[in-house]
């Protein structure tokens, strides 16, 4: 992992371990109303990919309330990666208190394994998540081949 991606790893973790956040309100929020965490621009755009068996991946997942917002409104599977480990731990917690079918992984984008690829059907990525990236197009060679994102979102 380079310097930028560690000092970046760093950061993000100690914002997280510092922040004024409850997570016993975002656990109780995803129970009872899960599209509250997810724009509502958005979700006619998830009604015309996601169906039923789908998995969904999302990069740079934060604290994994937007994917687990999705999988338990939409009742899907799905992978999330981030650095932080301290949010990835957290994001899968949740999932298992959630009874979600969700995995959360503390991994730099660009190091993920192609044994991911083939995994998603639907890639989610929130605002802001390409501007952490030096190499635009190496994020989007991570994008997963099978999903409907490479075809609309892969740079030429």
């Amino acid at each position: 992992m380079k310097n930028r991606t560690l000092d970046n790893k760093k950061a993000w973790e100690q914002a997280y371990e510092h922040g004024d956040y409850d997570e016993n309100i975002v656990l109780t929020t995803l129970r009872n109303n899960p599209t509250h965490y997810l724009n509502a621009k958005i979700i006619p755009v998830l009604n015309a990919y996601i169906t039923p068996g789908s998995t969904v991946m999302q990069f740079c997942a934060n604290n994994g309330r937007e994917l687990l917002a999705i999988c338990k409104h939409y009742a899907v599977r799905g992978q999330g990666f981030d650095l932080a480990e301290n949010m990835m731990h957290s994001a899968n917690e949740k999932a298992v208190a959630l009874n979600l079918e969700v995995s959360f992984h503390a991994i730099d984008i660009l190091e993920i394994p192609e044994s991911f690829h083939e995994q998603a059907d639907v890639l989610v990525l929130t605002v802001g998540t390409t501007a952490w990236f030096p190499d635009i197009r190496a994020f989007f060679h991570q994008v997963p081949s099978g999903s409907e994102t490479r075809r609309h979102l892969h740079p030429a």
